[in-house]
């Protein structure tokens, strides 16, 4: 193979792996430019009152839907991504609150004249199969990085189960005008 070969390839290579950390710097970089032109958000009726095992219960004079897409637009501008659901999914709204955690938006129309919301968090499969066996290699190639490849895991298991718990109702609740 010519010098030249391998330089290009070389090269390539290193611009294909640079390619996610760009992307994200230029996200983080131009994110609070983006907000600043957004018309302002449509208030959530409130204020939210807590009910047992996390669910949040939101005065409404609307229809469901309506208060589901003003809840992920919320959301969304507290800094959580959102994912759109599909014609397939029974959640409202797809919550990313780490690499290892998501939540789905749950809401429901009763009693009348309210909504509940309930975050149902799940693992996110493919994220937490590639941190097992980055364990594993870790275990089989270099035994001493195991706990620190397992303490980051729990960190952002921590993080993501905050953010789509006590994290997401507070600004819930700020947003409906009242702390739950």
């Amino acid at each position: 193979m010519c010098r030249g070969q391998a330089g290009f390839r070389l090269a390539t290579a290193a611009l294909w792996l640079a390619q996610p950390l760009a992307r994200t710097w230029g996200r983080l970089a131009a994110r609070g430019e983006a907000l600043r032109g957004l018309a302002p958000a449509l208030p959530l009726a409130g204020p939210a009152r807590s009910l047992p095992g996390g669910t949040l219960l939101l005065p409404v004079d609307g229809p469901r839907e309506r208060t589901a897409a003003v809840v992920a637009e919320t959301l969304h501008r507290t800094g959580l991504r959102i994912v759109a659901p599909s014609d397939w999914d029974q959640r409202d709204v797809g919550i990313v609150g780490s690499a290892l955690v998501l939540g789905e938006l749950l809401t429901s129309g009763s009693p009348n004249g309210a909504v509940q919301l309930r975050v149902r968090r799940r693992l996110r499969v493919g994220p937490a199969a590639g941190v097992g066996a980055l364990t594993v290699l870790a275990a089989v190639f270099a035994p001493g990085l195991v706990p620190v490849v397992v303490a980051l895991a729990a960190a952002d298991m921590a993080r993501g189960l905050w953010r789509t718990g006590p994290g997401l109702r507070a600004a819930l609740g700020r947003a409906a005008g009242g702390t739950p």
